[in-house]
């Protein structure tokens, strides 16, 4: 938890780190799952980027969330094509520790990955990564005041709703 804190309270050169907080909400056949960023990591109150999207598929938790992990890498692909502000790191903090564990253990063997999910995941990883970016995975503890967390449950609940 203090590490996703600091990642909030951070003031760190933006040209160093760019961080992203994702979440899913399904509730019987509807799911909804979000991105959120600082639009200036550097400073503290700065404003939030908000995505959020309503899933027109039926999903269980942990692929919404591995869907929401995939969208922030998109995300932040875009942006770092779009800006001249290169990264060296993306952080992707996410409150599902199945999901994080899935793409882990797809890394760790690399062969036979049969979740498309998990292999969108890791081609988005492998071209920030060419572009000389590395990628970051955390586990950031739910509904335990942490910003970043606390917005993206909120509007992936919302995007569930439609």
């Amino acid at each position: 938890m203090a590490f996703a804190l600091d990642e909030y309270r951070s003031r760190g050169n933006i040209l160093v780190r760019k961080a992203f907080w994702t979440d899913a909400s399904c509730s019987k056949s509807k799911s909804g799952i979000a991105v959120v960023w600082k639009t200036n990591p550097s400073c503290l109150f700065s404003a939030w980027e908000i995505r959020g999207y309503r899933v027109l598929h039926s999903l269980d938790s942990t692929n919404a969330e591995l869907l929401a992990i995939l969208q922030a890498l998109e995300i932040a692909a875009e942006h770092i094509i779009k800006s001249y502000d290169t990264p060296f790191v993306v952080a992707i903090f996410s409150d599902s520790a199945r999901a994080l564990a899935e793409i882990r253990g797809s890394s760790r063997n690399g062969i036979g990955i049969s979740n498309p999910l998990i292999q969108q995941i890791n081609q988005q990883s492998w071209i920030l990564s060419s572009r000389g970016i590395e990628t970051h995975l955390h586990c950031s503890p739910g509904h335990v005041g942490i910003p970043g967390n606390d917005l993206a449950d909120r509007v992936a609940k919302r995007a569930a709703k439609g």
